[in-house]
């Protein structure tokens, strides 16, 4: 746990997306996902960065090493079950895919 004297800009960027994450049982469902637009690519080296601590899946041409691909993948990614996607990415082949997305 980082104090306030030794939090890092990017530790309180995980920290906020964490807490953006959380919601009442009660009251509402779980969300799938936490939607982060960046339609100048401004924040995607925090992005990266965050994917070395967290699941972090973008927009964009398939590539499954950094996690990115077409937004039918990514909704079949986000609607896994839980622990799911390590299993998911070793049954299927980059080339099959590449070939199919």
């Amino acid at each position: 746990m980082t104090t306030a004297s030794t939090a890092t800009v990017l530790d309180a960027l995980a920290a906020a997306l964490l807490k953006a994450g959380t919601y009442y049982q009660s009251d509402v469902e779980r969300p799938a996902c936490i939607l982060w637009p960046d339609a100048t690519g401004e924040w995607r080296a925090a992005a990266q960065a965050l994917g070395e601590r967290r699941q972090v899946l973008t927009l964009g041409q398939y590539d499954p090493a950094t996690q990115t691909g077409p937004a039918i993948w990514l909704r079949t990614i986000i609607d896994l079950p839980d622990g799911v996607w390590a299993e998911f990415r070793s049954h299927f082949s980059h080339e099959f895919c590449k070939g199919n997305l």
